[in-house]
């Protein structure tokens, strides 16, 4: 989740003429698009390894009713919320456009509605993005729609795995299916390479201690490959790279977390404690992030040399990061019951 979290505090978005900070750009490309991006895939492998070992166990009735308390719950909430906190910025200062396009006063039953689903459908601007008020949630439509497919899915997973991962990893990698909320290739993909492995490889941590680390040097020669070398190489390869990179940041937490703490209960208090905060932070840091990136907009920020840009950025992701782990503390202390259910149980 703190990886999700520098993804979206990325200035490149909102100041693009950062990319010509040679140091600045480059460290950026390899950090964002690739280390942090990398917790996308693996949030949806993991997700997808965890259905396919407890589908077996329960119905498909449990399955769903489950899923409505961990998924849906919890997006419903933090959109009604977020709806509420725009509404009452607009009050304050009539021009607020931050989060929403749309004065939330001109809004019609429908526009409320579609804030829930397609956030441009409300604003009726194509450019903003499909899918809910709270962007990035668009990861919980996903699981939403994979939780429908599941009997689908699991039947795939165990009698046809090879052939539609290859389907899937072609449609992601070219980007042959296009953008629609709920249906991401990417997102797919992992989902069903996660149940895949779960359902015929359930301990492969042991190939990849062996061999996960010679993800990282092929990461590496593809990367310079890629990006300084051959340039005119595919543009599928980005794909290949995100995979490595996924595989590598894996091997990673397996030798520096797993192999010293192999029971859950002999981790470090600490460590369990900012576990059980992740989904806070996913759900709530978008409010911070687009502060600062605001700022950046703005010209508030020292970005006009690489090493104050790469600082800027840092001690904003930080900020961001501490601000959503104080705010749960908080939370979580006075307001149990509360964010329980804000994080859907966990």
């Amino acid at each position: 989740m703190v990886g999700v979290v520098c993804i979206h505090t990325d200035l490149r978005v909102v100041r693009p003429d950062l990319r010509q900070l040679s140091l600045f750009g480059e460290a950026m490309s390899l950090f964002v698009d690739f280390v942090c991006s990398a917790a996308v895939p693996l949030f949806f492998f993991i997700s997808g390894y965890l259905f396919s070992i407890h589908y077996g166990r329960r119905s498909y009735v449990e399955h769903l009713r489950r899923k409505m308390r961990t998924l849906v719950v919890p997006y419903v909430l933090w959109i009604a919320l977020c709806i509420a906190i725009v509404a009452a910025c607009q009050a304050i200062v009539p021009g607020f456009r931050l989060l929403l396009h749309k004065a939330v006063a001109d809004c019609d039953v429908t526009d409320f509605l579609w804030m829930f689903w397609d956030v441009s459908r409300a604003t009726g601007i194509e450019a903003d993005q499909h899918g809910p008020l709270v962007g990035q949630f668009w990861f919980l439509q996903c699981l939403m729609v994979l939780t429908l497919l599941a009997p689908l899915l699991h039947r795939l997973v165990r009698h046809l795995p090879i052939v539609t991962l290859s389907v899937l990893f072609i449609v992601y990698a070219w980007g042959l299916l296009p953008h629609l909320p709920g249906i991401h290739a990417g997102a797919f993909f992992y989902y069903f390479l996660g149940a895949a492995v779960a359902t015929h490889r359930p301990d492969f941590t042991l190939c990849l201690r062996k061999r996960g680390w010679m993800a990282l040097p092929v990461f590496l020669i593809l990367y310079i490959g890629k990006h300084h070398l051959f340039p005119q190489l595919p543009d599928a390869l980005w794909a290949v790279e995100t995979l490595l990179m996924s595989i590598g940041e894996l091997w990673l937490a397996d030798r520096i977390i797993c192999r010293r703490y192999p029971s859950t209960h002999q981790l470090p208090a600490v460590v369990t404690w900012l576990a059980a905060s992740s989904f806070f932070i996913f759900a709530s840091h978008r409010f911070y992030s687009a502060v600062l990136t605001n700022l950046a907009r703005g010209g508030k920020l020292p970005l006009a040399h690489s090493s104050t840009a790469l600082l800027s950025y840092l001690l904003g992701s930080i900020v961001v990061v501490a601000v959503c782990v104080a705010l749960y503390a908080l939370m979580r202390r006075y307001l149990p019951r509360t964010t329980k259910l804000l994080t859907g149980g966990r």
